[in-house]
């Protein structure tokens, strides 16, 4: 499990890899059988201390590879832009009132 979450820390390319590589160095001795036995005896939550993180850790390594939410946007509000202007030089009306606004 270890060098797993190693190598998507790794892969990460935000900044918090080195934070995460920290992290991992210090959970590293607690991953013995004897020990996570124990502490699952004294009720020790894993899934909460170390699932939830490395569950985020996982999707922000997912969402560095795919596009961004806000740039799709911002992209498709230009294209949609774009396409109302041509919509616009159609009409020789709306063409002129265009036009006079921006001074030409």
């Amino acid at each position: 499990m270890v060098p797993l979450v190693e190598k998507l820390a790794g892969s990460s390319q935000d900044g918090d890899s080195e934070k995460t590589a920290q992290m991992m160095e210090s959970i590293k001795p607690f991953l013995s059988i004897e020990k996570v036995n124990v502490l699952q005896l004294l009720g020790f939550d894993f899934r909460k201390a170390i699932g939830a993180p490395l569950t985020q850790l996982v999707e922000r390594a997912i969402l560095s590879k795919a596009p961004g939410g806000a740039a799709l946007e911002i992209q498709r509000l230009q294209l949609e832009r774009e396409v109302r202007y041509i919509a616009l030089a159609q009409v020789p009306a709306a063409h002129a009132r265009l036009a006079a606004l921006y001074g030409k």
